[in-house]
């Protein structure tokens, strides 16, 4: 039986020969994963629900989710094979025989670690994104016998041998790369980069963000500032905005790693909101008569319990707040009496993995602007994002997982020239850019235009005064 250092060992050997590399190999493992999902949806659902804690529902988004992602990737591997060089000029003008290209290069191994509420977009999905990139995988299944043993059943019929591998339990790897405490509560990829001798180093580690995420409904959402309040059409709006927020907390067995924390909503629709999501939470089970109006402690007051737990916040004494320890997802609600705050609020939040907007111009514009996120929505809050753990990471996972090689092609070696220096005066002498179009506000610098200006004042008081001493003279002498 091999051990797991000797699965590393296998397949380090695999990426060194270079079996991950080519484009065409890249697209038949996502291929395969397309393939799988789409033929044994069945299967990998029954495997999945043989964990009680897990909806149908959550685990037919979680293939639909992945079969999504497989698609873009299939097609970021296309347009990367087919990308043409550019050409530009050579330092002495030779730019028919020097030609430049960008490449990715694939890091080594990728040690995917998956989580019980995400059994396949943790996993399937991970491989997908790893495969995309050219690298291999060392795959550690969820916590869910049924699963991990579906997944090494149907991986062998899809996936080239050399390419991947199944291990056990993370706790196995713990001797070849460092594992961090929060390996068994979160879905995890590891990659290794593997050198030409085919050693390993450098292990770096991709999570689910930690900092909570964010929501910020600007009244602009349910209509003008004047409007009048709870009409048919607003509360509509608002009702739908309830509940995405409410199913956003509740998807995955209340799981899904970028949910919104906290939600901020202008005074002017507070009411509003607050009712139609007290409504959502009771249509779901909840109720608002037990714990309504309740003060957990100072700046938190109980709004409504059930499958989540809402409350109401206080932003002046947000800083000495402590959350209660609840089993169900907690949601916050703070109100914000302009969009400024709401901003100045956000801005003091560690940088937020998912930021959700509910706005419309200018609005929308503005907050995005001031808001720095891994990943802004606008608009909704949708659950193929909330499918994948590692969705606002996307481009730091594409860092880690490659890394970009420039690649400068020319005919030959220059020739030698004893008149080197005479070329490279010339060279910079006839050197031509594409140049922007000169308008107002950018001929000159705008020092210098206001240098001008005063200066043209400054002229033009002098000529006042003498034009006046003049006239003052003419009238004296007469």
């Amino acid at each position: 039986m091999t051990t797991h250092s000797g699965i590393l060992s296998e397949l380090s050997g695999s990426y060194v020969s270079g079996v991950s590399r080519p484009f065409g190999w890249r697209r038949k493992q996502l291929q395969g994963i397309h393939d799988l999902i789409q033929n044994d949806t069945d299967v990998l659902v029954d495997a999945a629900l043989r964990d009680k804690r897990l909806v149908r529902a959550d685990v037919l988004l979680e293939l639909a989710s992945i079969l999504s992602l497989v698609k873009t990737r299939l097609d970021s591997v296309i347009r990367e094979s087919n990308e043409a060089p550019a050409a530009p000029t050579g330092i002495l003008g030779a730019s028919g025989d020097r030609k430049t290209s960008e490449a990715k290069t694939p890091t080594g191994i990728a040690v995917v670690v998956a989580h019980w509420a995400f059994p396949y977009s943790s996993s399937l999905g991970a491989m997908a994104l790893a495969y995309a990139a050219g690298n291999v995988v060392a795959l550690v299944p969820p916590q869910n016998a049924s699963v991990a043993s579906i997944l090494s059943a149907k991986l062998r019929t899809t996936q080239d041998h050399l390419g991947y591998a199944v291990i056990s339990s993370a706790d196995a790897l713990k001797g070849s790369i460092q594992q961090q405490s929060e390996a068994n509560s979160y879905p995890s990829i590891t990659v290794l980069d593997v050198r030409g001798n085919g050693t390993v180093e450098h292990p770096r580690t991709v999570y689910p963000s930690r900092n909570p995420s964010a929501v910020y409904v600007n009244y602009t959402a349910l209509g003008g500032r004047d409007e009048v309040k709870f009409t048919p059409r607003r509360t509509k709006i608002a009702k739908d905005i309830a509940r995405t927020i409410v199913q956003s907390k509740t998807i995955f067995n209340g799981h899904a790693f970028h949910a919104p924390m906290v939600a901020f909503l202008d005074s002017e629709i507070y009411d509003e909101l607050v009712a139609q999501i007290v409504t959502a939470v009771k249509d779901m089970g909840g109720s608002a008569n037990a714990g309504y109006g309740k003060v957990q402690q100072t700046g938190l007051k109980s709004v409504v319990e059930g499958p989540i737990s809402v409350f109401d916040i206080d932003a002046k004494t947000a800083s000495d707040v402590k959350l209660p320890s609840l089993e169900t997802p907690v949601l916050l609600l703070s109100k914000a009496t302009t969009p400024d705050t709401a901003i100045d609020r956000l801005q003091y939040l560690p940088r937020l993995p998912a930021f959700y907007l509910f706005a419309k111009e200018p609005f929308t514009s503005y907050v995005v602007k001031n808001i720095d996120s891994d990943l802004t929505v606008v608009n909704d809050i949708p659950i193929d994002v909330l499918a994948n753990p590692f969705a606002p990471r996307t481009a730091l996972l594409s860092s880690v997982l490659s890394t970009p090689q420039s690649i400068v092609t020319l005919s030959g070696p220059s020739p030698s020239s004893s008149d080197m220096e005479r070329k490279l005066v010339h060279a910079i002498a006839s050197a031509q850019i594409t140049r922007l179009d000169e308008g107002p506000g950018t001929r000159w610098d705008f020092f210098d235009q206001v240098k001008l200006v005063f200066t043209g004042v400054k002229y033009l008081g002098y000529a006042s005064l003498a034009a006046g001493g003049y006239l003052a003279y003419r009238r004296f002498i007469k």
